[in-house]
């Protein structure tokens, strides 16, 4: 009784559905022609991160160093 219950629902439900927009059925049409997909570079806007010799680290502290209040902008 329940799987008559079931699949009447399902049934119901299915006489609700809509059909897909015309769009969607001509992407699926395999005789249409498109144009093809555009792939984009996966490395686009990366940064190269290779080891390097340190730096003088009295130089790097200064860069990033508060500045003395006579030299603020």
């Amino acid at each position: 009784m329940r799987f008559l219950l079931a699949g009447g629902a399902c049934l119901l439900l299915a006489a609700c559905a809509q059909m897909p927009p015309p769009a969607f059925i001509r992407t699926a049409d395999a005789s249409m022609r498109g144009s093809a997909p555009k792939v984009g570079d996966a490395a686009a806007g990366t940064r190269d991160f290779k080891p390097v010799e340190p730096a003088d680290w009295a130089t790097i502290n200064r860069g990033v160093a508060p500045k003395p209040r006579g030299e603020q902008p």
